[in-house]
């Protein structure tokens, strides 16, 4: 028993390399965070399909006279401010070394347009405006899942 025991103090003392890159407590803390990011990607993009079902019902109701091309914009304008900023949210990331940063950022800024987006019919002037800045923000806000 006394050898055993010193065989498993010896291997806890030692990290255990894979592939000579890295112990198996980096690859656990590796993969959770992995699994951190998949459960954040499933999430917004279930937000974005929920929402997307009741974006004409909620766009006609703001404003009765915006067609079906707007519709298209309004649509349109999450994949463009994601298309646009996730390079940009990816290289503030790998210069500043840490995702926390501009991770909290882009939470942020999904919050206030999601609140945005939930207060349309308070807002001030052209609600299919508003409607537009919100979705796209929404999307910019989503940039922090495409960085590498």
């Amino acid at each position: 028993m006394d050898c055993m025991r010193g065989l498993l103090t010896k291997w806890k003392r030692q990290p255990i390399l894979i592939d000579n890159l890295e112990t198996l407590v980096e690859k656990s803390q590796r993969w959770r965070s992995i699994y951190v990011i998949y459960f954040t990607m499933f999430l917004m993009s279930l937000g974005f399909s929920i929402v997307l079902t009741g974006v004409w019902p909620y766009l006609d109701e703001l404003d009765p006279t915006a067609g079906k091309v707007f519709m298209g914009y309004v649509v349109a304008a999450n994949p463009l401010g994601q298309m646009l900023f996730s390079p940009i949210v990816g290289w503030w990331a790998n210069k500043r070394g840490s995702i926390r940063l501009p991770l909290l950022i882009t939470l942020l800024i999904f919050i206030i347009a999601s609140a945005i987006y939930s207060t349309l019919e308070l807002m001030p002037g052209d609600k299919k405006s508003w409607m537009i800045a919100a979705r796209f923000a929404i999307g910019v806000s989503s940039g922090k899942l495409k960085h590498k």
